[in-house]
């Protein structure tokens, strides 16, 4: 049963990083500040995470394209 709310949790987290990056342009409130910080909180709930190894790509990816805007 973990196993699987560990998968759950790996979407969920997907799901939040793909949000936040490609809507960032539709936040006007949302400084790059924010953004990078919500992507770090999003990047710790992620180390404690049983699949650190696949986050950690996606989260470097999502952490890349927005240090390249």
């Amino acid at each position: 049963m973990g196993i699987i709310n560990k998968k759950l949790q790996t979407v969920i987290i997907q799901k939040k990083c793909q949000y936040l990056a490609k809507n960032f342009q539709t936040f006007p409130h949302f400084s790059s500040k924010q953004l990078f910080i919500k992507l770090i909180i999003i990047f710790l709930s992620v180390k404690n995470s049983y699949y650190y190894q696949h986050n950690n790509k996606i989260i470097n990816n999502y952490i890349y394209f927005y240090l390249r805007r």
